[in-house]
């Protein structure tokens, strides 16, 4: 294992197996004894080599590790708390903290096999940290998420990668896509992905509100889930076209041009997230096709838990895909 500062890590076993006929296997790591993680990063896996795996399937693969989740409010936090349970009846704190969040994401039929491997859905357990957003206000409850919003943080962050920095078949085959990787210095081992989310939940009605008109890649509003992402490749390009810095792109068998970096993304060469990520509106079925899995989103409280199911596609995708998400307060 790289990046294992501190042996804080080990593999819960030695032995990891592929069934025959499948292509992917399940490893878990676990901390060693009392060691505690101190700060977020990217261990790298890799396995012995083996007859029974070649170069290709061979890869190392890369886990996001990070410490416990920990949510402090402040007193001002607190004060709204109150006030919201005085006013309205609404203890909103069992919302609040570090819920489990579990994520079932179905695939359509022409999605899966490229996007899936083949598999109709996949799950998602994780953490994913409420808290009481700055936007909040006597009348006005607005929660956050932050980092790994409705636990789809991984999710996401695979979707978008399977999309370009791990797509070899096209979007590495260009070579303006790998002259930007380049220019900012992309490491895939080191680069760091979040997602967070702000909701509001009706005081009277405990109706949760997600879905807003947001603006997508090019400007226009569409009507989604306003998913913030920070997304450490991106940032640097946006700094360096903030900056006027240009770049070398070639041009294949034409000479090469130096460019800015602001018109490489006015051009759609970037790591914007939401060029990859957000396509459709999620207010009507925009598809309209047999493999399309559309539903209406909604979302609704429980008790000490918040249910979300919405359609969600993206710019390769061949219609929507099911997207069921539960928080708990356990």
């Amino acid at each position: 294992m790289e990046g294992n500062d501190g042996n804080v890590f080990e593999f819960s076993s030695q032995t990891v197996t592929i069934k025959k006929g499948e292509k992917t296997a399940e490893f878990a790591l676990r901390a060693c004894g009392d060691k505690i993680m101190q700060q977020a990063g990217n261990i790298v896996v890799s396995f012995l080599k083996s007859e029974q795996l070649n170069s290709e399937s061979n890869k190392p693969a890369t886990v996001h590790a990070e410490p416990a989740v920990v949510v402090e409010l402040t007193e001002q936090q607190r004060e709204l708390i109150e006030t919201w349970r005085k006013d309205y009846g609404i203890d909103i704190r069992m919302y609040l903290g570090a819920l489990s969040a579990k994520a079932v994401i179905t695939f359509n039929d022409d999605d899966k096999d490229l996007y899936n491997d083949g598999k109709t859905s996949i799950t998602y357990n994780s953490v994913c940290p409420v808290t009481v957003s700055e936007k909040a206000s006597a009348d006005k409850i607005v929660l956050r998420m932050n980092d790994n919003a409705l636990g789809l943080r991984d999710f996401l962050y695979s979707m978008f990668k399977k999309q370009s920095v791990a797509d070899s078949e096209y979007w590495l085959c260009n070579s303006h896509n790998t002259d930007l990787l380049k220019a900012i210095g992309y490491n895939a081992d080191k680069e760091t992905f979040a997602v967070s989310l702000e909701i509001e939940i009706d005081p009277q009605t405990k109706e949760v509100k997600f879905v807003t008109g947001i603006p997508d890649s090019y400007g226009d509003e569409t009507v989604n889930i306003p998913f913030e992402y920070n997304y450490s490749a991106w940032n640097r390009q946006k700094e360096m076209a903030d900056n006027g810095s240009m770049f070398i792109m070639n041009n294949g068998d034409a000479a090469a041009e130096e460019i800015k970096m602001s018109e490489a993304i006015e051009m759609g060469i970037t790591l914007n997230p939401v060029s990859f990520l957000l396509n459709s509106a999620m207010d009507y079925d925009a598809w309209e096709n047999a493999a399309s899995l559309y539903v209406a989103p909604k979302a609704s409280c429980g008790d000490k838990s918040i249910s979300f199911t919405f359609p969600w596609d993206f710019t390769y995708a061949s219609g929507y895909e099911k997207i069921e998400v539960t928080l708990t307060n356990e």
